[in-house]
């Protein structure tokens, strides 16, 4: 394909390549806000086809529950991942943003299920295995963003190995 030759030039002359497009967490808040509201209205619906009974209640009560545990959990895990020469930039939504090496990466892991591409990517910083997780659509990107990690990562440790080689020094 061309356009990942593309990618891969960029990787190679160590410019930025943004995995998540640049306004990624932008809508993922507008995503977030338009399901709360969704939830917000069942709850709603619930309880005005059946009245007020604890039934009715305890269902609303279990949806409100477990939308704020679905919140919570992309709130933290959720960021826009790039990657720029041997660096890995990740930005979240309260945290700001996290720089680290390709190298600190333990596992990338790409889930696919209709068109829609989930990212795990587990990674080790100031002795902590941390964890980025990240939504694509299938069709809008050039490969999988597992791919395109493990290419970064394998550039690096060639690039690494290729600067440190022994050799005569000449004046």
């Amino acid at each position: 394909m061309v356009h990942e030759r593309v990618v891969i030039e960029r990787l190679l002359n160590r410019k930025r390549v943004d995995i998540t497009p640049l306004n990624y967490l932008k809508r993922c808040k507008r995503q977030m806000w338009i399901h709360g509201l969704i939830f917000l209205s069942a709850i709603t619906a619930i309880i005005l086809q059946f009245g007020v009974t604890f039934i009715s209640l305890g269902v609303s009560a279990g949806l409100l529950f477990g939308l704020a545990i679905i919140f919570l959990y992309f709130l933290k895990s959720t960021k826009s991942v790039a990657v720029k020469g041997d660096t890995l930039i990740l930005n979240s939504f309260n945290k700001g943003s996290c720089v680290t090496s390709l190298r600190s990466i333990k596992n990338v892991h790409t889930h696919s299920f209709l068109g829609i591409q989930w990212t795990r990517v587990n990674y080790k910083l100031d002795g902590v295995t941390r964890s980025a997780f990240f939504i694509n659509r299938s069709w809008a990107v050039v490969s999988t963003p597992e791919q395109l990690l493990k290419k970064a990562i394998q550039l690096s440790k060639k690039k690494k190995k290729a600067n440190h080689k022994p050799g005569p020094v000449s004046l």
